[in-house]
């Protein structure tokens, strides 16, 4: 789980201020990993980032960019593949 208990949302409405620590991307790994290697870049922060295994092609460049640039900073966790398919149901299939 990649989550910072007690730290709060970051963001606008429901249970989100912007003295959160936790922000949440949605389904855009690419912009994900360009905002953590932003904040790997600034230096103030170690910074991890997850999303699931099967997604991984749509960040691969920022991972490249972190690896290539020696951003130590940044951490990804990459979860579960479509061996157990969870709630989201077949989009976490392989299309094989």
């Amino acid at each position: 789980r990649n989550y910072i208990d007690e730290g709060g949302n970051w963001g606008v409405g429901f249970d989100k201020s912007y003295a959160g620590k936790n922000l949440y991307f949605g389904i855009r790994e690419h912009s994900m990993g360009t905002i953590l290697n932003g904040f790997a870049y600034h230096g103030l922060f170690k910074i991890s980032g997850s999303t699931f295994l099967v997604f991984a092609d749509y960040f691969r460049p920022t991972v490249r960019i972190a690896g290539l640039a020696e951003l130590n900073r940044v951490s990804w966790v990459l979860t579960h593949d479509s061996i157990g398919v969870g709630e989201d149901g077949p989009t976490h299939q392989p299309v094989e």
